[in-house]
């Protein structure tokens, strides 16, 4: 409802990157976890990672796949957010990898 204070958050390791030119320009998307690292891997982007999240002042979104939640939760804390898998809604991508879900994500 926000998009000049929405930022999307990915989880998973699914390409679903082609679905971010079918939101508005002004919503960043970042990528908290996937094949480059994890949270909790001690690499630096992590640290640049946390300083996008902590200097956001508005909405998070999450997009993932249905079988990350709990890797995404996971993920998540690590950088004080957390979600409830029970609020997603689909992105149909007509993917034959299948669709996947956009959920609202807060802080801790």
């Amino acid at each position: 409802p926000d998009p000049e204070r929405t930022m999307i958050l990915m989880s998973g390791r699914t390409p679903d990157a082609r679905v971010i030119s079918a939101f508005p320009p002004t919503i960043p998307f970042v990528r908290i976890d996937g094949f480059f690292s994890a949270p909790d891997d001690g690499q630096g982007i992590n640290e640049l990672i946390r300083k996008r999240l902590n200097a956001h002042d508005g909405h998070f979104l999450l997009l993932l796949r249905p079988a990350d939640h709990q890797g995404a939760a996971q993920s998540l804390q690590h950088f004080g957010l957390t979600y409830d898998p029970s609020n997603c809604q689909p992105v149909i991508t007509h993917a034959w990898f299948g669709d996947p879900v956009l959920c609202v994500a807060r802080r801790i």
